[in-house]
């Protein structure tokens, strides 16, 4: 197999968006031509489409950063590409859950669910679409990340000291990603917003 075969990981595509707004950043690209290749990168299956959207921009500093920790437990991978995917009810929360939306929209709700970690963290990417996270009463969401044009928020109870926490790390370019633990406040907030 030529390395240029060699299928791009989730990692290798949110450096690619990072690389993207950078420029973006830089006055190297306008917003329009980020959410393009945004979508172009986080579709991509092999590293040699990552490169194409990434030819005509200059090589980045390598950083010296410290080794990403190693992986442990269990890792749920969701995709919705112009589609929607809902998961609910009894299901299990593995210790990550890696879910992109692109033109699309994925809900969980976790409120019933089993964790399979006391940590669980959720690696959350939306282009043009949105997330929209519910947790049970009690437990904390610690978030990070970035939005271009898009928005994240957390809009749950404040959990008493010593809870569980969740750990979100959310970026989306022209979308959204919501973690409530009241789905019911959150249908009234849209349909008073008119979303």
């Amino acid at each position: 197999m030529e390395p240029e075969d060699v299928l791009a990981s989730d990692a290798d595509r949110d450096e690619a968006v990072a690389r993207l707004r950078d420029a973006c950043g830089e006055g190297r690209l306008n917003l329009e031509e980020v959410a393009e290749r945004a979508e172009a990168a986080y579709t991509a299956r092999t590293r040699s489409q990552l490169r194409k959207v990434l030819a005509d921009l200059p090589d980045p500093v390598a950083p010296s950063a410290a080794p990403a920790p190693e992986r442990t437990g269990p890792r749920t991978k969701l995709f919705a590409l112009g589609d929607d995917i809902e998961r609910g009810g009894r299901w299990v929360v593995d210790a990550e859950t890696a879910a992109t939306a692109v033109l699309g929209d994925i809900k969980l709700d976790m409120r019933e669910a089993y964790f399979s970690s006391d940590a669980p963290v959720l690696e959350l990417r939306t282009v043009f679409g949105g997330i929209w996270i519910w947790v049970p009463a009690g437990i904390g969401v610690d978030l990070h990340g970035s939005a271009l044009l898009g928005d994240r928020s957390v809009q749950i109870e404040q959990p008493p000291p010593g809870a569980p926490v969740v750990t979100v790390h959310a970026n989306t370019v022209f979308g959204s990603v919501r973690v409530a633990n009241n789905r019911r406040r959150g249908r009234i907030l849209r349909a008073l917003l008119g979303e």
